[in-house]
């Protein structure tokens, strides 16, 4: 338990160093002042502290899933029940005052009392049940360890419940930074448990998922591993499938999946000796639970894995904004030095490169926009081709259906057929494996030539800082003499540590990642793993997590369930032969193909992710960009302002400059281990 607590313990100090870092940092940019980058260090800090990971707990109702959230709380918190039982989105959070809420559909929050919970979110009794139907989510805030880290639970609905629960747990899933996996022996990764493997989930999102095997003490001890490595096979062959399907099993895809395959996380345990051993306070009983490794699993996916990845934008941050800072406490070192006519002329030259620089920003920020449509038009015939494989795919199924049985299997009272259902069913979930598919092929496409759009720009930042550089140079050089003596600490340290360039947060970790990096790189192939340069650190700064899955699910519910209905009302079926039966599986399969090209479904999502995707990218280029021009500016001003004051006034100011210098040096002391630690984890 210790080293459990000593991992979250240690990311929490580097997440300490860094909101300390900025808040240092900050106070200087007010000081100068360089009000952009302060404003900029203050979100960023913000958001850092109010950074909480998500663990979702995701499964089939029956496997314990309640009871392995308690496990982890370390006491009986969330209902469980023999019966379907979470119906909403249920939160854990912590907080010293038990305490929780209800949120309704129309957003009202309502306060209940935490024993009473279950009458909200469950469907225990049909009672309940019409309740948790008017209930968006529920929150429930404990003082337990667990939560304390800087997590929360979120307790999902059984995946194989009604649509709706389905559905809300397919919501969730992009927002998680891991997902612990329930299954149990008796029903060894089940068909949805495989579907929600197969469909749900990125390929490359496989390194957030942590599979546990719970009630593993129903199993003779000797045929424990036995069962993980029965279990471990049906995963890896449901993703090598997967893979197959989606780009043949001759694909370097493919290759690249197999040889990486055993990153796979799963741990067999036994929640409820868990739960018992954690509230007798019997550490023997939970270690031999097998939950000890889980929890270091979960923890280490979290802070060295998931946490650390998250740390670098943000320490590349401070670290070139301080240069920044530093290089106008120069300036202004440097001009205490020129008469005021020589500064205006100074002023002049840089003022004119500054407008240059901006006017080489717009262009390139113009460049990207412009590529957003061009990489549109260059994916639509691949869309075009996903639209007639998905059909050929569904055809395929339609010709092997067993019509003799279709006929035999009706219910002419009511038009009810079994088999007909089954039929539909099935293609359905062929509608939804395609579709999903689909959508995660482009999704990585997409996020491949983003990952190649930024080391572009890697590029033209490294030029642009290095034209600011020289406006620095040219201060310098305007001045009678320099105190750069003032600042060489700072420059010494620095330089060392970062480029002044924020983008070095994204292109270095695309340079530095290597192929057997993170698990989260594991399992994603060539090119679901972004050619395993770990290019998942900047799209999923800019937002690319779990893109493919609600476009998947969105289109097998609407265009799924309607086919479903035309399918179902076809009770001519039941007069005709078997000839007319198969050609109207046929009619309707190429129907609804035919209905997705007419709303152009693939065309419409493919334009709004690649969009959305250059635009994210765009704007925070041109942010950042503007950031530093708009704090040369106003450096310039600011001396500007500074040289007409009194000599006393000007030697004060030295002084504060001073002081300035060391606050920096000490931050960039600060930061080094934490910036080491990062580096080495890309270089690993």
């Amino acid at each position: 338990m210790t080293t459990i607590s000593e991992n979250y313990m240690s990311y929490q100090n580097m997440v300490n160093c860094v909101t300390g870092s900025m808040a240092n940092v900050g106070e200087v940019c007010e000081v100068l002042p360089l009000e952009t980058h302060a404003k900029t260090l203050r979100e960023n800090r913000e958001k850092m502290q109010n950074r909480v990971f998500s663990v979702g707990i995701m499964g089939e109702f029956k496997r314990g899933k309640s009871t392995v959230i308690n496990a982890l709380l370390g006491k009986k918190i969330v209902p469980a029940d023999v019966l379907p039982c979470t119906a909403t989105p249920n939160y854990i959070r912590w907080d010293a005052v038990p305490h929780a809420q209800v949120k309704y559909m129309d957003g009202t929050l309502q306060d209940v009392p935490v024993d009473e919970l279950s009458q909200y979110i469950t469907k225990i009794t049909e009672e309940y049940g019409e309740t948790a139907a008017t209930v968006d989510s529920s929150y429930v805030y404990y003082p337990c360890d667990f939560c304390q880290n800087g997590v929360e639970i979120v307790d999902t609905p059984g995946m194989n419940d009604d649509e709706r629960m389905t559905a809300i747990s397919e919501q969730i899933i992009p927002s998680l930074d891991a997902i612990i996996m329930v299954v149990v022996p008796g029903s060894p990764f089940s068909q949805s448990e495989a579907d929600f493997v197969r469909n749900k989930v990125m390929t490359s999102d496989l390194g957030r998922i942590i599979f546990v095997v719970n009630k593993i003490d129903t199993v003779d001890e000797d045929d424990q591993a036995r069962l993980l490595d029965s279990i471990r096979a049906k995963i890896e062959h449901s993703v090598l499938d997967k893979i197959e399907s989606m780009y043949g099993k001759d694909s370097r895809e493919y290759e690249d999946a197999r040889d990486k395959i055993g990153g796979i996380r799963l741990y067999g345990i036994s929640a409820l000796n868990a739960l018992k051993g954690k509230m007798k306070n019997d550490e023997e009983m939970v270690r031999k639970s097998g939950f000890l490794s889980f929890e270091e699993a979960l923890a280490r996916l979290l802070t060295e894995e998931r946490g650390l990845l998250e740390l670098i934008n943000p320490v590349n941050t401070v670290c070139s904004i301080a240069m920044e800072a530093k290089n106008a406490i120069n300036m202004r070192i440097s001009a205490e030095q020129m008469s005021l006519q020589e500064f205006k002329q100074m002023q002049k030259e840089s003022m004119e490169k500054i407008e240059k620089s901006r006017e080489a920003e717009r262009k390139k920020v113009k460049e990207i926009k412009n590529r957003a449509a061009n990489l549109y038009v260059e994916l639509l015939p691949q869309v075009s081709d996903y639209y007639s494989s998905i059909e050929q795919e569904l055809l395929t199924e339609a010709e092997h259906v067993d019509i003799t049985a279709l006929i035999q299997n009706t219910n002419a009272a009511n038009g009810d057929n079994p088999a007909w259902n089954a039929i539909v069913t099935k293609m359905n979930r062929r509608l939804e494996t395609k579709l999903s598919e689909a959508a995660e092929k482009l999704s990585v496409l997409i996020q491949n030539r983003i990952s190649d759009e930024i080391v572009d720009i890697r590029d033209f930042v490294s030029a642009f800082h290095a034209d600011l550089e020289n406006l620095n140079e040219l201060t310098a050089a305007s001045a009678k003499k320099t105190k750069g003596d003032l600042v060489s600490a700072a420059v010494e340290i620095g330089a060392n540590l970062v480029f002044a360039d924020w983008i070095v947060g994204l292109g270095g970790a695309i340079a530095g990642w290597k192929i057997n990096g993170m698990p989260g790189a594991l399992l994603g192939g060539g090119a679901g793993a972004l050619a395993g340069l770990g290019a998942a650190t900047v799209l999923l700064g800019l937002g690319f997590v779990g893109l493919p899955l609600i476009v998947g699910a969105g289109l097998a519910g609407t265009y799924g369930g309607k086919w479903a209905v035309n399918l179902a009302f076809k009770n001519k079926i039941q007069q005709k032969r078997a000839e007319e039966a198969r050609e109207t599986l046929y009619s309707n399969v190429r129907s609804a193909i035919s209905q997705m090209r007419k709303k152009q479904v693939l065309e419409s999502w493919l334009r709004e992710s690649v969009d959305d995707a250059y635009k994210k990218l765009s704007d925070t280029l041109q942010n950042q960009l503007e950031a530093s021009l708009n704090s040369m500016e106003e450096t310039m001003t600011q001396i500007q302002v500074e040289m007409t004051k009194s000599q006393m006034e000007k030697e004060t100011h030295m002084k504060e400059m001073e002081n300035l210098i060391e606050k920096l040096n000490s931050v960039f002391e600060t930061i080094t281990p934490v910036k080491q630690r990062l580096n080495a984890m890309l270089n690993a």
